[in-house]
């Protein structure tokens, strides 16, 4: 494969993962009404799929730091309210 050819296809790759990136995070309920083809093989397939999975995987790494967050909100909210049952 010549240079150029590779550097297409990394190009045509970086589009469709991108694609694939915006569509679940802009557009998060469209996967449960499409189906993926199930040729794998195809590399716009595979990097829009890509993009999808590393959105999913972004979105849960903040959304445990966001629980954390709150759940140590609270603890501390509580923390305040309970000093006084002991008495």
């Amino acid at each position: 494969m010549k240079m150029e050819e590779q550097t297409a296809l990394s190009e045509d790759y970086k589009k469709w993962f991108n694609r694939g990136y915006e569509l679940r995070k802009t557009m998060p309920g469209i996967f449960k009404d499409i189906s993926m083809p199930t040729d794998q093989s195809n590399e716009k397939t595979q990097a829009f799929e890509a993009g999808r999975k590393q959105f999913e995987k972004e979105y849960g790494l903040d959304k445990a730091r966001d629980d954390f967050r709150e759940k140590m909100r609270d603890q501390l909210k509580n923390k305040g309210h309970n000093k006084d049952r002991g008495k």
